[in-house]
């Protein structure tokens, strides 16, 4: 029986106490300082719940009724309250940096700036409610209420910053240095973020998605203020030093310090990243116009004397690099330079275009430039000079984990064009009634064919330098044997036309003729090997190349003292053969390294 009277006397209390509740809700001195004011709210949700969980209690949807009237009457309370805090502490600082020193504003977000102290010292009236509204988030009333109250608070965050963060970034914008503006108002901006960020754990337990704005808010000032400037650069180095300072310096060294308070600000920095990117890419298309149209001047082509002035220059330095620079043609050097740049500042299908298009023109202009050389040093020197920058260039893009090859599309018309030759020469007939009508083959083959082909630019490098390195050897090899040949240009006359004036005698002069035209070879082949060396050390760096190119040689030239030997030794016998030939070959060049 007791059970039963605890019980109804339970159940009953849900409705009593409506009386009490809003006797108190209705006192004039009544606020949200009273000590039974979150009691009481906590009562009428207990009620509440328990109403809507036993609808078909006697006049439960009028005490439902009663006790809404009373929980909005008490949340409005609350968001006046807070609201009226928030609003009256902007004014408060408004007024103070007003009245204070003109530099106020200028102030970093530090805990002692009235920026927040004055806002920290409201937190302790707040916080509590503010906690009160956040456990009960999961009802509607209480959510609604609790986007009100994030909506007034970084409103009014805006409203006293907004002026402060324009000022600072506009006139950090008004600097020349471009890095500084951009370094210093990025870790401006993260220290808003920081502090913004840290002051709302004052007041919330909940992030909200007005601090995301707020901030984005700031980031997207910054981002407004240095577009313009971004947009007005030309300089190439300058453009990868931006991009260098946002992604090594702010992504990736600051940022990650300051946890989820730069969840804002990342992606601004992004798209400024994306925006220098597309700046400079444009601007690197520019610079590849320009290497096309390179005219270079007398002295960029002056080839070996600029390169015996560089090396007369720093040989008492060891910078390799330093000396590199000097030495090669401005587009190679141009080319390089831009790519390695660039490399570190685009994505990779980015540059990867870029990059064939840089090679390609560098490539032309080196061709072009090994043309005039041809002209008035002669074609050693020439190719000398293409094998040089071919293996330069080659070298250098081996670390570019890019493909430097691209699909190349055509249509491919050549058998329409051999269909109608077909019906001109009267191969097919036009007025046959069969399929060897001239007419209808032309019609069934007038659909053009889809060609595919691959371009790969770093083949197209290694294929050029080893016909580069194959025509040097053939010029160098006829000059080293240019005896033998002109001696079997008259043997191979002599033979086609016998007893003429032409025809060699097989006289003890011949035989004369033949060790003399052997020694003379042998005897040059110290000399030869001597400026050969000289010349590889002066256009060539890399010993393997060195290597692979006197291989070339080697081989060229047993080959052409073969030919020789196969003559000569039908008629006379030549003490030299063709190996101890080829070990003076290596013994000179090997004393000459």
């Amino acid at each position: 029986m007791k059970f039963f009277v605890d019980s109804l006397r339970n159940k009953l209390s849900y409705f009593m106490d409506i009386e009490h509740i809003t006797k108190q809700y209705h006192k004039p001195s009544f606020s949200v300082h009273d000590d039974e004011f979150l009691p009481l709210l906590k009562r009428i949700d207990e009620c509440l719940t328990f109403l809507h969980d036993n609808p078909t209690f006697k006049e439960s949807e009028t005490y439902i009724m009663k006790y809404k009237v009373l929980q909005n009457r008490a949340l409005t309370m609350i968001k006046n309250h807070i609201v009226s805090i928030f609003k009256s502490t902007t004014e408060e600082i408004l007024q103070l940096v007003e009245d204070s020193d003109t530099t106020e504003w200028k102030n970093d977000f530090t805990a002692d700036s009235s920026y927040y102290f004055n806002v920290k010292a409201k937190a302790f009236d707040v916080k509590t409610l503010c906690r009160e509204i956040e456990i009960r988030s999961h009802q509607r009333e209480y959510e609604s209420l609790l986007a009100d109250i994030h909506y007034v608070y970084f409103q009014q965050r805006r409203e006293l910053l907004k002026d402060k963060v324009d000022r600072v970034l506009f006139e950090l914008c008004t600097s020349n240095d471009i890095f500084h503006m951009v370094r210093s108002g990025c870790l401006y901006l993260i220290e808003a973020c920081v502090a913004e960020y840290n002051l709302q754990k004052n007041f919330f337990n909940t992030i909200s998605p007005g601090l995301r704005m707020l901030l984005e808010g700031f980031a997207t000032t910054l981002y407004d203020n240095m577009r313009p400037i971004i947009i007005r650069c030309i300089s190439i180095d300058t453009l990868c030093g931006l991009i260098d300072i946002l992604r090594n310096e702010i992504i990736l060294k600051e940022i990650p310090k300051k946890g989820d308070s730069m969840e804002a600000f990342k992606p601004i920095i992004n798209r400024m990243i994306e925006d220098i990117q597309e700046r400079l890419i444009f601007q690197s298309q520019r610079h590849i116009r320009n290497i096309s149209n390179y005219v270079p001047s007398e002295m960029d082509l002056n080839y070996p004397e600029k390169l015996m002035e560089a090396k007369n220059n720093h040989k008492n330095e060891d910078s390799e690099e330093l000396l590199q620079w000097d030495i090669i043609y401005p587009s190679l050097e141009k080319t390089l330079k831009c790519l390695s740049k660039l490399y570190e500042s685009i994505d990779n299908i980015s540059f990867d275009g870029i990059a064939q298009e840089a090679i390609n023109v560098c490539m032309d202009s080196l061709n072009k430039a090994y043309e005039n050389l041809a002209k008035t040093k002669g074609n050693e020197d020439a190719h000398l000079f293409l094998i040089m920058h071919l293996s330069i260039l080659q070298q250098f893009i081996i670390p570019f984990d890019v493909s430097f090859s691209f699909e190349q599309t055509s249509i491919d018309m050549s058998h329409v064009l051999d269909a109608i030759k077909n019906m001109f020469n009267g191969q097919k007939s036009l007025f046959a009634f069969s399929k060897d009508n001239a007419l209808y083959s032309l019609l069934m083959s007038a659909t053009p064919r889809i060609k595919k082909s691959e371009i790969n630019y770093k083949e197209n490098i290694n294929t050029r330098l080893e016909q580069a390195k194959q025509e040097y050897t053939d010029i160098v090899a006829s000059s080293l044997c240019q005896p033998l040949s002109d001696f079997l240009k008259e043997y191979s006359i002599s033979l086609n036309n016998p007893g003429t004036e032409n025809s060699i005698d097989k006289s003890e002069q011949y035989y004369e003729t033949v060790k003399q035209v052997n020694q003379e070879f042998v005897e040059a082949i110290e000399p030869f090997l001597n400026n050969f060396v000289l010349k590889m050390d002066l256009y060539v760096s890399q010993n393997d190349i060195e290597d692979n190119i006197f291989h070339f040689l080697r081989r060229k030239i047993k080959n052409r003292y073969s030919k020789f030997l196969e003559v000569t030794k039908q008629e006379c016998n030549t003490d030299i053969e063709i190996r101890e030939v080829l070990e003076l070959l290596d013994e000179e060049y090997n004393k000459n390294l």
